[in-house]
């Protein structure tokens, strides 16, 4: 089983919330695949694996637990807008004259806590 990283709109218009399971339905392992790489349209993991156990994919790379981002190394290599942008369509509380630093912590607390 995977979860969201991420608020993000999969390719079924389905809206994942930030620790929702993912998938709702059905997805194929090349999807997962893209979810949990940066080879999506946002361009950064928007998924992690939570239970090994509980994968179907025959694909080592997809069910690799150790190959696993958490959600804290996916936003470090966020920009600054990337992360006010994230801020904002998640509800926290972020403002421009902050800065990265300030809004990484903020993102990160929501995560934690």
């Amino acid at each position: 089983m995977f979860k969201a990283l991420i608020k993000f709109r999969d390719t079924d218009g389905y809206v994942y919330a930030i620790g929702e399971a993912y998938p709702h339905g059905y997805a194929s392992c090349e999807r997962i695949k893209q979810l949990r790489t940066d080879d999506n349209r946002l361009g950064r993991p928007v998924i992690e694996l939570v239970d090994v156990d509980d994968v179907d994919c025959e694909h080592s790379t997809t069910v690799d637990a150790n190959t696993v981002e958490s959600p804290p190394t996916a936003f470090d290599g966020m920009t600054k807008a990337q992360l006010l942008e994230y801020a904002q369509d998640n509800g926290i509380q972020a403002k421009q004259s902050m800065s990265k630093a300030e809004i990484l912590e903020a993102v990160r607390g929501v995560q934690d806590g």
